[in-house]
């Protein structure tokens, strides 16, 4: 793609060389007679994306080691790389190129952000989603390097990270959703016990690497499952980032935010097995089992943990037709350190009877 411009091999560049032709390739791709503006992005006309990928990393990886190299700069101006005048960003699945005095302005009509390592959906749906409520304005995207010298290079630019909160209802919505029916205190009950039975293996399956770690995670999931109960459905704000919609999660204070203990929640307009509470509460426990209503906590779980993307993990964990044992056998199987959870769950439990006699 680039060999027509000089480009041979992109991993010999040096800072300046790199910034010369990631300038000449959004020159190239612009997609107006004009050429790239200079008071607003220009959209480009990238004609393949897995080489445009490849390529732009490459060229942003000298200019990274640079910047990383002259972390006091200031400025964008303080560097000595005048060639790059433009840099690409993306909305949505379109790719623009950016003036550099736009993106360090302070009166430009848009904003310029950039992801973590890790994004949430609901993170990257700020970005994508035109219906997203997160940002006033229209959101352009500096795609994440995973070089050094990133973090320098956003503070230079004044481009920050993408804040979405997490789709957790408040103390208030949740009190006008939750359910009651005759016997749902019975069925949650049995839930909860079996959840507590499976706590070691939901604590595993995260694969924490530290006992404080273990033991912070021991504790929200304790409250998350002592706190668990029902909901006849969820706004549309809080399931619109997610890809399933049985269950969730609230604050149990008025007030809360991302740093408070958070309560799980069935939601029963997205579990297809139930239509309502007393649906619910008249399944026995056997029945309860060989349907599939406990493991949609699964992303409810996800959410209590931060930890999206083991979602598939928890499921299969609360998969209450498949016994303990032969969890904790697959567990094994696929190296999770569900022996040394246990372990230390057990030593803290001893220490904490051994405290109270």
């Amino acid at each position: 793609m680039l060999e027509d411009l000089g480009v041979k091999r992109l991993g010999e560049l040096n800072a300046s060389q790199a910034a010369q032709k990631l300038q000449q390739v959004q020159e190239a791709f612009v997609d107006e007679p004009t050429g790239l503006g200079d008071g607003r992005p220009t959209q480009l006309d990238i004609p393949n994306q897995r080489y445009w990928d490849s390529a732009r990393t490459k060229l942003f990886e000298p200019i990274l080691e640079y910047v990383d190299e002259h972390s006091d700069a200031d400025s964008w101006e303080d560097l000595d790389l005048p060639m790059l005048t433009h840099l690409p960003l993306r909305r949505g699945t379109t790719w623009f190129s950016a003036p550099i005095n736009w993106i360090v302005g302070d009166d430009r009509d848009a904003l310029v952000k950039y992801l973590s390592s890790t994004p949430t959906p609901w993170e990257k749906r700020a970005l994508t989603d035109p219906d997203s409520d997160v940002y006033s304005k229209r959101v352009y995207e500096l795609r994440r390097q995973e070089h050094r010298g990133f973090d320098e290079f956003t503070t230079i630019l004044g481009v920050g990270l993408v804040k979405a909160p997490d789709p957790t209802l408040d103390a208030a919505q949740f009190n006008t959703r939750q359910c009651t029916a005759d016997g749902l205190n019975t069925c949650l009950r049995n839930i909860r016990r079996e959840l507590q039975n499976r706590l070691d293996l939901l604590i595993a399956i995260q694969e924490l690497e530290t006992q404080d770690s273990i033991d912070e995670s021991r504790a929200g999931l304790e409250i998350a499952i002592e706190n668990l109960a029902v909901v006849e459905s969820l706004p549309d704000e809080t399931t619109n980032p997610l890809s399933k919609t049985g269950s969730g999660t609230y604050y149990l204070q008025e007030g809360g935010d991302s740093e408070e203990n958070k309560g799980l929640v069935l939601n029963l307009e997205g579990i297809d097995e139930v239509s309502s509470a007393s649906d619910l509460s008249e399944l026995s426990w056997p029945e309860l089992k060989r349907c599939g209503i406990v493991p949609e906590l699964g992303m409810g779980f996800a959410l209590v943990t931060e930890n999206y993307r083991a979602r598939n993990d928890f499921e299969s964990i609360l998969d209450l037709t498949e016994d303990k044992a032969d969890l904790i056998k697959r567990l094994k199987k696929d190296t999770f350190p569900i022996e040394e959870v246990r372990s230390h769950l057990e030593r803290a439990l001893f220490r904490c009877v051994i405290s109270r006699s």
